[in-house]
């Protein structure tokens, strides 16, 4: 049996040091949108802290954030592509 937790803030994560998931899932942060090369997110959302894009490895275990498909603020993505994720658990 897996232990997989969904949540819509990234930054909770830290609030989960003391526990272990085989997977974490989180949104919110839409990969920060506009991506500059070199830089990253120009503006990120409160909530995401450090966690703004793509795979992290955390003391309570592996954190996917996902980009998703929406905007936020500006009806604009630069060097940041909407994605659907798959994961075969």
């Amino acid at each position: 049996m897996k232990n997989i937790v969904l949540m819509h803030y990234p930054e909770f994560v830290d609030k989960l040091a003391d526990k272990n998931f085989d997977l974490m899932l989180a949104g919110h942060s839409h990969g920060g949108q506009i991506r500059l090369p070199l830089f990253g997110a120009v503006i990120l959302p409160k909530g995401v802290g450090k966690y703004d894009l793509g795979m992290f490895h955390t003391p309570a275990g592996p954190l996917y954030v996902n980009p998703g498909l929406g905007c936020l603020y500006m009806d604009i993505r630069f060097n940041c592509r909407p994605e659907i994720t798959v994961f075969e658990v």
